[in-house]
């Protein structure tokens, strides 16, 4: 069975991830309108609170999980929360890692408030959910505060204490990114214990949830689902985990401690040498900076990893830069089928196709991988027309020869 999707049934993926960030853009914009409103400092819980909607305040509480309040009015509602959040601060705190007490720490340490200049709004708006922080100007510049009552709170707790808890956090909030970046979905169990033999320490299933449940409303890399734990990435996880238990021989590929660290880092690329050669050749034959190209490997990583076929990067290629020549697509092409090749994938557990082949990582009655993943030699592509040159089809570098005798003599 082909794990690709048809091509003649396949969207531009391109388009379709364009045209969901700038849907979410446009969302985050319209919210952001709202939240940004002169405040005067300092300000305690109910003068916050009183800042908010409705409809922020119930978010507030039921992320914090309180009771009983659902049919309060803003007002009643405003004064249970004033007398509950000071303690259910301190139970979140024993779920956030060390980037967020960081920024906590920051605040307390100048007065209340940090600048929110180069904060995205997902990581704003974690604050806001937990009832932490809250986004506001002040003297004319866009901040993230606290209330009085919070920051006397912080103030009281043993740092050290405090500070252990949100590495051994950030510690199981790293592997379990890297985790998933080269798996794309695995069990909650199985993350777990993975991460204690990698740590050597014992891992409690309800912090460990909570901890992740927190991360993913901050970094928004992880999702839960009935397949486990999962990269938001991935675009059917049910579908990604039943591939990979069909292939129960094939173990998850053995990354170290150190590479997942590594790769669970927000905006982690893996530059293998082949994806190496591609972006040197990028540098070397369009105007484009490393930045964008560096954004542009990224979506490939994904790309291949949703399966999409290498003629599909080469035509968003071609429209990017233009190539000069027949000859500088056919080193392209070959460029993109050697990354394909050697990029690790999901569905084959964190090995890379070539790995598979090389080292007869499945047996005999699993899926025929080469024809499945490992990718052959792409299409020539006519950019004027969209359609595949043949071997018997006019050259299109206006010859007047058949592509065969011409182009074409090194792609056969």
């Amino acid at each position: 069975m082909d794990h690709r999707v048809d091509n003649k049934m396949q969207p531009d993926m391109f388009k379709t991830l364009a045209e969901m960030y700038e849907q979410n853009r446009r969302l985050q914009e319209k919210r952001e309108q709202k939240i940004w409103t002169t405040v005067v400092l300092p300000v305690r819980l109910a003068g916050t609170f009183s800042r908010l909607t409705k409809n922020d305040l119930d978010s507030i509480r039921k992320n914090l999980n309180l009771k009983n309040m659902s049919t309060l009015n803003k007002h009643d509602l405003i004064q249970q929360l004033v007398k509950i959040i000071p303690s259910k601060f301190i139970e979140v705190l024993n779920f956030l890692d060390e980037e967020r007490c960081e920024l906590l720490v920051k605040m307390v340490k100048r007065g209340g408030f940090i600048s929110a200049n180069n904060m995205s709004f997902s990581k704003i708006n974690f604050f806001i959910n937990y009832g932490i922080a809250f986004p506001g100007i002040y003297k004319k510049r866009r901040i993230l505060f606290m209330p009085k009552e919070l920051i006397d709170t912080f103030n009281k707790l043993n740092i050290m204490k405090l500070k252990y808890i949100t590495q051994r956090n950030t510690e199981w909030i790293r592997l379990t990114y890297g985790l998933l970046y080269y798996y794309g979905v695995m069990s909650t169990w199985t993350a777990m214990n993975t991460i204690k033999k990698l740590t050597g320490n014992e891992v409690d299933f309800i912090k460990y949830i909570n901890v992740l449940s927190l991360a993913n409303d901050y970094y928004q890399q992880v999702k839960i689902s009935y397949a486990g734990l999962y990269d938001v990435r991935v675009i059917e996880p049910e579908l990604l985990a039943a591939e990979q238990k069909k292939r129960p021989d094939l173990d998850y590929y053995p990354f170290s401690k150190h590479q997942l660290l590594k790769a669970g880092k927000p905006g982690y690329i893996d530059k293998t040498p082949a994806m190496d050669k591609l972006i040197h050749f990028l540098l070397e034959h369009s105007d484009i900076g490393i930045q964008e190209i560096s954004e542009l490997m990224f979506n490939y990583h994904q790309m291949i990893n949703l399966s999409a076929d290498p003629s599909e990067l080469l035509r968003n290629l071609e429209q990017r830069f233009k190539f000069s020549s027949l000859e500088i697509i056919q080193q392209a092409t070959a460029l993109i089928q050697d990354m394909c090749n050697n990029t690790r994938m999901w569905v084959l557990k964190g090995y890379t196709p070539n790995e598979i082949l090389q080292g007869e990582k499945l047996k005999k009655n699993s899926l025929s991988l080469k024809n499945n993943f490992r990718y052959k030699k792409a299409d020539i592509i006519d950019f004027k027309t969209g359609k595949r040159i043949d071997c018997n089809d006019p050259c299109p570098c206006g010859s007047g020869e058949k592509f065969a005798l011409c182009c074409g003599k090194n792609n056969a």
